[in-house]
């Protein structure tokens, strides 16, 4: 469950070996030089660089593999998305259990119309126990990917709930007093977090979840972004074994009765307010964001937030 350290792909440069010799020739393949200035976005300066090389049969797999994968990156990244296809698809057949090749191979096999082949690769990526999955869902031109309901078949098909327990004041196994180290192991971050007030799991640059701690270093409140777990990783968000990420405001109330206090929030949303012994708990519902996920009927609000937090004084 370790999306602490997850990184974004999109844009950023593939990590390739330093200068790898010719077969047959005194120089060198500018692979390191190529990948800095893919580094900097310098795409069509890559292509310049790698040109000369590409479809060189006398090079080692290696070698090729950056070549082709290089390469199809800064096409891609320029909109020439045919031949970023072509290049990226041999580079995955050259070694095709790279994520980041099956990432770009998704993207470009969306954007030239190979969306079955698209949607099987993105399958896949779930299947290999992904957990930051925005590039798989933005580098094919998200509006677009989201709007396919078999996108959203096959996040649910392999969705991961996780509970959020709001009259307890828990989620995933972590608690409102829970310590810093109690997150560290839950989410397998090691000795990572230091002393930072806040520690957020994020998909890409969207905050999924974050625990924020008291000056003693324990948990004094829990925010969660349902609508970025769903749509972002392979995770749900379920507020008890009957009530899942597609309760509605009435069916809160329904489970958690109701509620002390009721006010409107931004983008046409509507908070609810339950208040604990120790802890108050909010839940946010409104409009999804769009395109919304084909099993939420068109005019119903969705759950969109979650937030657990220590009375004042507790």
């Amino acid at each position: 469950m370790n999306l602490y350290r997850s990184v974004l792909l999109a844009g950023v440069a593939l990590l390739a070996a330093s200068h790898l010799t010719l077969a047959g020739d005194p120089g060198a393949v500018p692979l390191d030089r190529a990948a800095k200035l893919l580094e900097h976005h310098r795409y069509q300066q890559v292509i310049t660089l790698l040109e000369p090389y590409a479809g060189r049969e006398d090079l080692d797999p290696t070698t090729r593999f950056w070549i082709s994968a290089n390469l199809g990156v800064s096409c891609f990244h320029l909109a020439r998305y045919e031949r970023a296809y072509r290049l990226i698809r041999s580079a995955a057949d050259i070694k095709p259990r790279n994520a980041q090749m099956a990432i770009y191979r998704e993207a470009a096999a969306w954007v030239t119309g190979r969306r079955d082949e698209a949607l099987q690769i993105f399958e896949g990526i779930l299947a290999s126990g992904a957990r930051n999955l925005f590039p798989a869902v933005t580098l094919p031109g998200e509006r677009q990917f989201f709007s396919d309901p078999r996108t959203w078949s096959i996040l649910l098909k392999h969705a991961i709930p996780l509970e959020a327990n709001v009259k307890a004041g828990t989620f995933a196994g972590i608690g409102l007093g829970s310590s810093r180290k109690d997150v560290a192991r839950i989410f397998h971050l090691g000795h990572a977090g230091g002393t930072r007030p806040v520690l957020e799991a994020r998909a890409g640059p969207r905050v999924l979840w974050a625990f924020s701690f008291d000056a003693a270093g324990r948990v004094r409140e829990i925010l969660i972004d349902a609508q970025n777990v769903l749509r972002y990783s392979p995770y749900t968000i379920a507020l008890d074994r009957t009530h899942d990420w597609t309760t509605t405001a009435a069916g809160a109330i329904g489970l958690l009765g109701k509620p002390a206090v009721t006010h409107p929030e931004k983008n046409h949303g509507l908070v609810l307010r339950w208040n604990e012994t120790d802890h108050f708990s909010e839940l946010e519902f409104g409009p999804p964001e769009d395109p919304p996920p084909p099993m939420i009927p068109q005019g119903t609000a969705m759950l969109r937030m979650i937030r657990m937090s220590h009375l004042p004084g507790k």
